[in-house]
């Protein structure tokens, strides 16, 4: 009984932290509230120009690929390795990568990373960076697409 009502709680726990992301017509919704406007760049497949809600540019989210023999399978005969970068709005500024399943599209690829921004609370309530936050979410979730590229060369 005391190990049933240990995995209850447990499973609430995790459901209650859990946010549901959804993006539908250009604007981030995160539990149900709308969070940023995401717009899909027409220059470069797959990548997005986040804006806050008043329609200002927070970020760019470039999406990149590179073919790792590792991932080498049926259905990715060339290994390919999909993430994204989150750039300043200027581009000159990298501040993490983030990836996660090959089989999602790009679409998908990116409600990780509004989550991160989420859950790091990059983005004030007021839609300014909070750059704090955004430097220790850097530093937390790091480069580590741009290190698996280097240990290939």
């Amino acid at each position: 009984m005391r190990n049933t009502l240990s995995i209850l709680f447990l499973l609430i726990t995790f459901s209650a932290a859990a946010q549901k992301v959804k993006i539908k017509k250009g604007k981030v919704f995160i539990d149900k509230a709308e969070y940023v406007l995401s717009e899909e760049d027409k220059l470069s497949d797959g990548s997005f120009i986040i804006s806050n809600l008043k329609g200002e540019e927070l970020f760019y989210l470039k999406y990149n690929t590179y073919s790792d023999p590792k991932y080498k399978r049926d259905t990715n005969p060339n290994g390919m390795v999909g993430y994204f970068e989150l750039i300043s709005k200027d581009l000159e500024t990298v501040y993490f990568e983030s990836g996660t399943h090959p089989s999602l599209s790009a679409s998908g690829m990116s409600k990780k990373t509004f989550k991160i921004l989420y859950n790091g609370e990059v983005i004030n309530d007021d839609g300014t960076i909070n750059t704090d936050k955004l430097e220790m979410v850097s530093k937390k979730i790091g480069f580590e697409f741009t290190k698996k590229r280097t240990e290939l060369n």
